[in-house]
């Protein structure tokens, strides 16, 4: 059995320093907001999104091959090395193979996907393109670094590219009075030349090697997520797309900072399945009925910590968005409950196809992501023009509706493992109403600011009741006294 305590002391470092991209945006996002036009801040969240959604193609897929197949190697080290040396050569041929198709036909893909004629290819989508490449491989670093549980490693590389990354950019806009084309180039340079140093000493330790045996079963494994990574990107990206091409950037901004502060929401839950998945596929890999519950019970802790986020982003943004930011961004306060909710299914989903990974069944994945792209481009289009960006909102809640429920469909027919989530059912249930609550006050009274702070604060409310009534109930002497397990039980 694996010790519980452990888990949790192994993965909360990893989450932290997973977390620290998007404690970087969450820095500079008032810095963007105060100093750039809210033209200049919708370009860089274009930008962002192509960075973003580029190493998808230019993986592959085999920077998940690697996380799974990592323990199959674990304990020969030389293979290991060889193996990461493999996938990493690999990763960087494809994704000069696709930065010279997208450089290639860069142009007639800007023309015929956005309408607004100052974000073009040169020089937005050639620093998209590179930067893709970069973090392409940090992807497999990181992955290398957290499943051998170097933590000093993990933090040296997390921290020096937080730190080079949000100096570098800041220092562009507060002192130079930097442009959007500006800011993205500093951030490149800045995270390429951390890279770039991080990947000699790595290489250093395990060699250069390329051995393609290594490539059938990873390619088995990592292929069925192309589809998936195509249907991720029309999922993710269709929605800013739209807007940009049926209204403008001002629209486009007011959508991104919505969109930015929900993110932080999917950046922590990332996080934390990163951190918490190497421990988990061990528990599977050992003996999955007698560690059933230690990872049901960890799954009720993810859920716990997404609730308490969302709620308190919910809690917090009226009083940042009305005290400190322009007026054109109060709107965001309208979109911002329904994006929140919709991470209720995003948590689900994770918890429910991790199985679906673990034992390979990856030819599926393509289809619960088809199926939400489909819905989000029918979506958008019915709904944007009719209810504006609140429309787009609600079609990422019927997308991830749709793709949980296949997901929960697949889960039962491969598996017999059953996650016991208990309490999280009502609580979300209980919590959505109050959310709803806020983004109906937040859209109708939204002059009425003592009102807004009010209801907006209530779901952090009703949660924290939960969490003293229900799990510290009869423990309040165990955690004076620092003694947990009653607590942890309850969980």
């Amino acid at each position: 059995m694996v010790n519980f305590r452990q888990i949790l002391k192994s993965s909360s470092v990893y989450t932290l320093l997973a977390f620290l991209p998007t404690a970087s945006r969450i820095l500079l996002l008032p810095v963007y907001l105060h100093y750039l036009a809210p033209e200049e801040f919708a370009i860089i969240g274009l930008n962002t999104l192509l960075s973003a959604l580029l190493p998808l193609f230019m993986t592959l897929g085999l920077e998940s091959a690697f996380a799974r197949y990592f323990f199959e190697y674990k304990s020969k080290p030389n293979l290991l090395s060889s193996y990461f040396s493999t996938i990493s050569l690999s990763i960087f041929f494809i994704s000069i193979t696709i930065a010279c198709i997208v450089i290639l036909f860069g142009d007639i893909i800007f023309q015929l996907a956005f309408k607004n004629p100052y974000f073009t290819f040169y020089p937005f989508g050639i620093s998209a393109v590179l930067f893709a490449i970069v973090a392409s491989q940090n992807l497999l670093v990181y992955a290398y670094y957290r499943n051998k549980q170097e933590v000093k490693s993990y933090t040296r590389f997390a921290l020096s590219l937080f730190l080079s990354a949000t100096i570098a950019e800041a220092i562009a806009i507060v002192v130079f009075k930097s442009n959007a084309e500006g800011v993205i180039w500093t951030k490149l340079i800045a995270t390429a030349s951390i890279s770039l140093l991080a990947w000699i000493i790595l290489f250093r330790k395990t060699g250069i090697s390329f051995d393609k045996r290594f490539l059938p079963a990873s390619l088995r494994y990592a292929l069925p997520m192309l589809p998936y990574s195509l249907s991720a990107l029309i999922f993710a990206s269709f929605d800013r797309i739209m807007i940009e091409n049926r209204f403008n950037l001002t629209s486009l901004a007011v959508y991104n900072l919505s969109a930015a502060i929900a993110g932080i929401t999917d950046s922590i839950l990332f996080a934390i399945q990163s951190a918490t998945y190497p421990t988990v596929y061990e528990m599977l890999k050992n003996n999955p009925e007698a560690n059933s519950d230690e990872i049901s019970k960890t799954y009720r802790i993810i859920g716990l910590a997404v609730l308490l986020i969302i709620c308190g982003l919910i809690a917090v943004s009226p009083f940042a968005v009305i005290g400190f930011l322009k007026p054109v961004y109060v709107q965001s306060l309208s979109i911002l409950p329904i994006m929140l909710l919709a991470y209720f299914l995003r948590y689900l989903y994770i918890v429910f196809v991790e199985p679906l990974f673990y034992f390979k069944d990856t030819q599926k994945l393509p289809w619960l992501t088809i199926i939400a792209g489909a819905t989000t481009i029918i979506g958008n289009y019915i709904l944007l023009p009719v209810v504006g960006l609140i429309g787009s909102a609600i079609t990422i809640i019927v997308a991830r509706l749709l793709q949980l429920s296949l997901t929960l469909y697949w889960y039962k027919r491969i598996s017999n493992l059953r996650f016991r989530l208990s309490y999280l059912y009502p609580l979300m249930a209980f919590l959505g109403v109050f959310i709803l609550l806020a983004g109906f006050v937040n859209t109708v009274y939204a002059n009425v600011h003592w009102l807004v702070y009010l209801i907006n604060v209530v779901p952090l409310l009703v949660l924290g009741l939960f969490v003293v009534f229900y799990l510290f109930a009869g423990n309040i002497k165990s955690l004076i006294t620092l003694n947990f397990k009653p607590i942890r039980q309850q969980l």
